[in-house]
């Protein structure tokens, strides 16, 4: 019985130091797969739907292209990083549309309106970022590593295109159904409802 508590405690040491070690791991590193496919895996499976699963996936976005941008400031960002960071950007894009499609189908408008405009801003900040990163490598990368930041750039402009999108959507509806919420009921006639 005590050689299994050790060996327990001796795995969660182990597999915690893993992990913390994974936080700081940038694509191409090797315990960048175990950032992602473990600690964010986690962090996912803790997330509640709608909402919070929306802001863990939009933190993660954010995550993915300040990685790409560090990478490329270090001359690190080749063919592989780059196509990690783009499979994982979409996959994280295709959650939050799916987490505001469900907040709307809940009924839950305004929420569906601020996931989506904070999306909408967040990829636009880190574009914006990614396009810095791209000046500022320009005299020190080779023009393998511009080729993926372009990529990655052009990536995250048809995410931003998405978002805005969403966020134009999400918006509208919460409009409509803000003002249908507030428009008072017709009067009734003769005690009989006319809106029967």
């Amino acid at each position: 019985m005590p050689f299994i508590v050790i060996a327990l405690i001796l795995a969660a040491a182990i597999g915690g130091g893993t992990s913390l070690a994974a936080r700081s791991a940038l694509p191409g590193d090797a315990l960048w797969g175990f950032k992602v496919g473990v600690n964010e895996n986690i962090q996912a499976a803790l997330a509640a739907e709608g909402k919070a699963q929306a802001d863990f996936d939009i933190a993660t976005i954010e995550e993915r292209m300040r990685e790409a941008a560090e990478l490329a400031a270090n001359g690190r960002l080749d063919a592989g990083a780059q196509a990690d960071v783009e499979t994982n950007l979409d996959g994280h894009a295709k959650s939050v549309a799916e987490q505001i499609a469900k907040l709307q189908e809940r009924g839950d408008y305004a929420a569906a309106a601020d996931v989506a405009a904070r999306f909408q801003a967040t990829v636009a900040a880190r574009i914006a970022g990614l396009t810095n990163a791209q000046a500022n490598a320009s005299t020190n990368a080779n023009a393998n590593a511009q080729a993926a930041l372009n990529k990655i750039i052009n990536r995250g402009q048809a995410t931003l295109d998405t978002a805005s999108s969403l966020s134009a959507d999400a918006s509208a509806q919460a409009a409509a159904h803000a003002t249908s919420s507030t428009e008072e009921p017709k009067p009734r006639k003769g005690g009989i409802d006319t809106n029967i």
